[in-house]
């Protein structure tokens, strides 16, 4: 037994338990919310969506994404090993990401201080502790952030650096490289690394500048097939993702304050809708255009740009968890986000920061640490130059816990004579007044956002009835009136009140007609009207309005259902074909086509449409009832009878399936 506990890896395994547990202890609280399973909000959602259609086929996106392409096939693999719900995908992830992030920090630390006789050797162990327990990395890790996955590389690209072997600088750049095409926010990563590679060894020039440039063809090979991609796409060229000039332009403008200030909806198409008519009148390409606004205001007014910037540098290091508007956590309803979100940076940051400020002059301390300096630097350089929020500074706890337990551990170099002691306190009451500064920032909006998502879930999962009480018992509120009056126009839509819904829909198309959303759900309410004419009219309208193929899928399956209603099946299905090849997954297009195709006598053809909407859905009874017919007119009996054995292990009571499972059993006979 004493052999066991003096075994590393058999402590590890138990910090890694203790990780586990609180992550299943915050889903298990996070499961009485609809948002666990139903997402909505900027960026998860959008990841969710991306997963999706690689779990559907898509595996190179058709057109330009706003985000890095790496996490939503790492999501899809997680899809496809859970694919019932998303309460195993998120456990999932959780402790993998976990795991993959403490075992290289371990190594690390373990290989530093591991073969000590003092309180040092205590670092590794306490390091992975903390970081396995720390609430916001808890949250952060359950949810479909990328910088989950981001994070995870970075530290394995760190340990390549502590090989003694010819390859490890080529590993640690490819690490590096996907690192980049998960979360294009390390970009500061690259320099600092070439930068440690470089200086590796002074005495061997020749080799470092070998290593170096490895280093740099390893990242740029991982790095390069996403840039040609979507250099190919957009006939320009496109470095990891679309959108990364407004990404930039949101932390360097006049108007910017440090943090995500704009949310997804009006306010942000109006910004994106400004710039394309100015890139437009000037020949360029809108990211150019927010390009060249940002370095006018760095030219223009130099001394305020460098005062933006020292501001964001302090509120990376504020106490508050700055929210990215996909967050659910300022409504407080769960004891989670009430108890254990806001505030834990704080000391984190009180004794991580001392160790950091005191030990950068020493050097002993500079030259032990060096790894986690360079992740701390190069993290805290991404905050300065764009902007900072509690998931975009999530690298940066990772050297913090390191310097926080080599506070405790080596005490005696903090507080062991009055000199150190006055020092320490002087870094401590720096970095609180720092931690604790109340910027100006409004927390009404995140609520009221929050309280948009909450509700949005509510309607996706079928409660209606909670959305609209959502509202009705929250404090009045006008921060996003656009969100309100479509959440609140398809609630009343599903619950039957057609008046109410009506009056919802047509003040978004009034008060927001570049919003395409508007138009699509007042046309699904003429469509069940059979206003069919009208309907039409308002889908092409919103056709005209948008360029994102997700929302362009729904309305070709909007059409799609009008022309199946009037009697037009050739149309109909011509319409769900292309809402399919806009969006792979969309399901319900899927299993329409189907349909149609096997009404049509061409089950052969129905195949592939409800094998992927099966795919998409596998414990969905009717749609492996569905598939299991077109196997059977397919000839593929044998298939057909394990399918609908499938759709009752499913759903016992599914009477479809008993049914065609007796006609199929009848003619084996």
């Amino acid at each position: 037994m004493n052999a066991r506990w003096k075994n590393p890896f058999f402590l590890f395994f138990l910090i890694f338990c203790a990780g586990f547990a609180v992550r299943l202890w915050y889903l298990l609280d996070f499961a009485s919310l609809p948002l666990l399973e139903h997402v909505t909000g900027p960026d998860v959602s959008e990841y969710l969506a991306a997963a999706r259609r690689v779990r559907a086929g898509e595996w190179l996106p058709p057109e330009l994404q706003i985000h890095a392409p790496l996490y939503s096939w790492v999501l899809a693999f997680f899809l496809w090993i859970c694919p019932q719900n998303l309460f195993p995908v998120r456990l999932l992830q959780s402790s993998l990401f976990l795991g993959l992030l403490l075992l290289p920090l371990f190594r690390i630390l373990h290989r530093r201080y591991g073969g000590l006789s003092c309180a040092k050797r205590l670092i590794p162990y306490g390091a992975c502790l903390l970081l396995a327990l720390y609430p916001p990395l808890v949250i952060y890790q359950c949810d479909f952030y990328s910088e989950n996955l981001m994070l995870v590389l970075l530290l394995w690209s760190l340990w390549c650096f502590t090989l003694h072997s010819k390859s490890a600088s080529v590993w640690s750049g490819l690490f590096c490289g996907a690192a980049l095409i998960a979360h294009p926010g390390c970009v500061f990563f690259v320099p600092a690394a070439a930068l440690w590679w470089l200086l590796r060894d002074r005495s061997a020039w020749k080799k470092c500048i070998l290593r170096t440039l490895v280093f740099l063809a390893g990242t740029a090979a991982m790095v390069f097939p996403v840039c040609a991609w979507n250099t190919h796409l957009a006939s320009r060229l496109v470095f990891i993702q679309e959108n990364g000039a407004f990404n930039y332009y949101l932390g360097n403008n006049p108007a910017s304050t440090g943090t995500c200030y704009i949310s997804p909806g009006a306010r942000w198409e109006k910004e994106h809708a400004y710039a394309g008519y100015r890139a437009k009148k000037q020949g360029i390409s809108t990211d150019r255009f927010f390009l060249g606004e940002s370095f006018s205001y760095l030219t223009e007014q130099p001394l305020r740009f460098a005062a933006k910037l020292f501001k964001k540098g302090a509120m990376s290091l504020s106490a508050r968890e700055f929210t990215t508007w996909s967050d659910a956590t300022p409504l407080k309803l769960i004891f989670w986000h009430r108890h254990l979100y806001q505030g834990w940076f704080l000391p984190l940051l009180l004794f991580g920061g001392t160790a950091l400020t005191i030990g950068l002059f020493r050097r002993r301390f500079r030259r032990s640490m060096s790894l986690e300096l360079l992740l701390f630097a190069s993290v805290f350089a991404g905050q300065v130059f764009f902007l900072t929020a509690g998931r975009y500074r999530l690298p940066l706890t990772v050297p913090l816990a390191v310097f926080a337990v080599y506070f405790f551990c080596a005490w005696r170099e903090f507080i062991g004579s009055p000199r150190r002691t006055a020092y320490t306190l002087m870094a401590m009451i720096v970095l609180c007044s720092a931690a604790l500064y109340p910027y100006a920032i409004a927390r009404e909006p995140e609520e009221e956002y929050a309280r948009s998502l909450l509700a949005g879930s509510f309607v996706r999962a079928g409660n209606p009835k909670a959305a609209i009480a959502v509202y009705a018992d929250a404090p009045r509120s006008d921060a996003f009136p656009d969100r309100k009056a479509g959440i609140l126009g398809r609630a009343f839509y599903d619950i039957g009140d057609r008046d109410r819904a009506e009056k919802y829909f047509l003040e978004l198309i009034r008060n927001y007609p570049s919003q395409a959303e508007g138009y699509v759900d007042y046309a699904s309410l003429l469509s069940d009207s059979n206003r069919f004419a009208e309907a039409e009219k308002y889908l092409n309208e919103a056709r005209s309005r948008t360029a994102r193929s997700e929302l362009l899928a729904d309305i070709e399956f909007n059409l799609g259902e009008i022309a199946q209603r009037t009697g037009k099946p050739g149309p109909a299905l011509e319409h769900y074909r292309k809402a399919v090849s806009l969006l792979p997954a969309h399901r319900k297009a899927l299993n329409n086509a189907g349909t149609l195709l096997i009404r049509g006598n061409r089950p052969a053809e129905a195949l592939p449409f409800f094998e992927r909407a099966v795919m998409l859905e596998p414990g969905n009874a009717r749609l492996l009832v569905n598939l299991a017919l077109a196997q059977a007119l397919s000839g593929k009996k044998e298939s057909a009878l394990a399918t609908l054995n499938r759709a009752l292990a499913a759903d016992p009571d599914c009477a479809p399936a008993r049914q065609l499972l007796r006609m199929l059993s009848e003619e084996k006979r």
